[in-house]
């Protein structure tokens, strides 16, 4: 099968749209089918994707702006959508797919202009159900009419993409109701296919070296209960309740926790500010970023993986905790949004309310009193990952709907 994709949103810039998306194109090239894929410009994609098995044709856009920037300043990117149009009709052409697939909502929103014209079926798969969010009321309250008018457009592209798309696949249970909502008429199209996660963290051994190197680097010894949230620093991601859970454990348990927080954002200073007056700075962990490779001997190294998010049903998918489960390790999360496809509450790790953080102290402290629970956890976690998340699953599912489409 020949299958052109436009993955607007593209490494080698950091994110999980970004590697999802690569890991989709990857299974499916690895299948066997010919692949072409469009993407949009970021810093070092030139060299990136020259080590690609497949051609990638390079989108442009404003460098101060993102590749998922298609509101208030990204706006400005829209004047690029004649050569968008050229590069599509052009690739088509040029490489006459059987079918496209449309791997983001960025992605989309350009398609949709001009998806009616498009005589190649196409598949559309959603991550992020914007949509759900642009059309509510109580949105479109709290802004004024000139982003009402943008917000509008933006989703009127969206629903163009998808309704003339053959299949509308959501990530996840959360974002197929909330587009089932927002977008009824699809809802006999919209099958369920999570992201999957590089095979990376699957195969790779456990590296019993580099795991002391780090242990001896931190001070962790045996008696030290390893905490590990991977995310962008933002007060929603819940790091904060987390720090304030460890800090209202017992004082013989809270001085055994080290807590690696793995990441960057706007809010590092102030969550390093709340250590320190939480007495809990001297074993939490600020790392910044770390390449993608070297995550697997953290989560090696850790306990328990968390991340309880205050965003909710905005979480639709979370592909760390598979990345974490992948890992032998069990996790606490929320009952909200993608998260509960991933973690079976009480078997695989934890679902817990968006801040509670008395219930996120008791689940700590319980599986600090019970580590061989937490380890049966974690390699319930990883069998069910391998067989649901491992990139060939996924990439079968994928292709199994193209097919589907094309018949």
């Amino acid at each position: 099968m020949k299958i052109l994709i436009y993955a607007h949103i593209f490494p080698p810039s950091k994110g999980g749209v970004q590697f999802s998306n690569l890991e989709i194109i990857k299974g499916l090239h690895a299948c066997g089918n010919e692949i072409r894929v469009i993407a949009c410009h970021n810093k070092g994609i030139w060299k990136f994707v020259k080590k690609l098995p497949f051609d990638v044709e390079i989108l442009p856009k404003w460098h101060f702006t993102t590749m998922s920037s298609i509101g208030d300043n990204g706006m400005l990117n829209w004047f690029f959508l004649p050569w968008y149009m050229v590069v599509f009709k052009r690739s088509i052409n040029a490489f006459s797919p059987d079918i496209i697939l449309i791997t983001d909502e960025t992605a989309n929103t350009f398609w949709g202009i001009w998806a009616h014209r498009v005589t190649v079926p196409y598949v559309s798969y959603c991550s992020v159900p914007h949509i759900a969010t642009w059309l509510t009321n109580s949105t479109l309250e709290r802004i004024n009419s000139i982003r009402k008018i943008r917000l509008h457009l933006l989703s009127r592209c969206l629903i163009n993409s998808y309704l003339n798309a053959e299949y509308l696949i959501s990530v996840s249970n959360s974002t197929r109701e909330k587009l089932c909502k927002a977008i009824p008429q699809r809802k006999e199209r919209m099958p369920i296919i999570p992201r999957s996660v590089d095979d990376l963290f699957f195969r790779a051994p456990v590296d019993r070296s580099v795991i002391q190197r780090n242990q001896s680097r931190y001070g962790i010894n045996n008696d030290n209960f390893v905490l590990m949230s991977v995310s962008r620093l933002s007060l929603r991601k819940g790091i904060d309740d987390t720090m304030e859970a460890i800090a209202g454990l017992p004082q013989d348990l809270s001085k055994k926790v080290k807590y690696f927080i793995i990441g960057d954002g706007i809010s590092k200073k102030h969550l390093q500010a709340m250590a320190q007056k939480l007495g809990i700075d001297q074993h939490t962990y600020f790392t910044g970023d770390i390449p993608h490779t070297e995550l697997v001997s953290f989560y090696d190294m850790c306990d328990l993986f968390i991340l309880p998010s205050r965003r909710g049903t905005s979480e639709s998918f979370g592909r760390v905790f598979v990345e974490a489960a992948a890992r032998s390790k069990s996790s606490l999360g929320v009952n909200q949004g993608g998260m509960i496809d991933i973690i079976r509450d009480g078997e695989t790790g934890y679902l817990v309310a968006p801040g509670d953080v008395e219930t996120i102290r008791e689940k700590i402290e319980f599986l600090m009193m019970n580590r061989g629970i937490n380890q049966k956890m974690g390699r319930k976690a990883r069998t069910n990952a391998e067989r649901k998340y491992s990139s060939r699953s996924i990439s079968k599912e994928f292709e199994s709907i193209l097919n589907l489409a094309l018949r």
